[in-house]
């Protein structure tokens, strides 16, 4: 979404509402043209916030010279493996491909989930996996010591669709219709290692009009 055009169009209608009254001549100014300018303005202020947002970055990590392990690069790399790792756990209900790489809590959450998909003959067709930005964020909350955590923020798209695997059925999103994600892969230290802990998963729906906007809403945790 680019709100620039629009934001441009209407300043240049408030500026020119502000100067008509010094145009025309000393007319007193009516209650029509007041509430006009007010209206101007709050839409004008609505869309200097939503710019604020969507361009607002997080505060991504510095890289230590002393810490390998906390370095902006190797993390985004690390965690865009991860990711793609869970992916193919997903579509084949087994964690062999990234147990290594999970918390012990996550690897017995996950195959409890994964096992009662086998049971209910529920799978997943996941393809067309493009991850288009991760920002990595420090997390100091909770740790005494620094670098012992972190947050991978993961904006992509996906098709994620479920079916019975018995009936065919579909689950869910039967249409293999394409849907954005924004993912965060909690990570933690340990033993020299980086281990996911656990997964925050939204949905963005893409919908049109006139451009593309991503409505974010609350999906499933995976």
């Amino acid at each position: 979404m680019k709100p620039y055009p629009l934001l441009i169009l209407l300043l240049t209608m408030t500026l020119n509402a502000f100067s008509k009254p010094a145009i025309v001549s000393a007319q007193p100014v009516n209650n029509s043209y007041i509430l006009y300018i007010i209206i101007l303005l709050v839409i004008l202020g609505g869309l200097c916030i939503v710019v604020y947002v969507m361009f607002k970055k997080n505060p991504e990590i510095e890289d230590s010279p002393s810490d390998p392990l906390w370095n902006n690069k190797f993390l985004h790399d690390y965690s865009d493996d991860v990711f793609y790792l869970m992916q193919d756990a997903w579509k084949l209900r087994d964690l062999s491909p990234v147990r290594h790489l999970m918390t012990e809590e996550m690897v017995n959450t996950y195959e409890s989930h994964f096992n009662q998909m086998i049971e209910q003959g529920e799978v997943n067709k996941i393809k067309l996996i493009e991850i288009h930005e991760i920002q990595i964020i420090p997390d100091h909350s909770g740790n005494e010591e620094m670098h012992q955590s972190y947050t991978a923020i993961i904006d992509g798209s996906m098709v994620d669709a479920g079916f019975n695997e018995f009936t065919g059925e579909a689950i869910y999103n039967g249409d293999l219709e394409l849907d954005y994600f924004r993912d965060f892969y909690h990570f933690v230290r340990v033993e020299e290692r980086w281990l996911l802990e656990f997964i925050d998963k939204k949905s963005l729906v893409h919908k049109v009009i006139g451009e593309n906007i991503h409505q974010e809403k609350n999906e499933k945790h995976k």
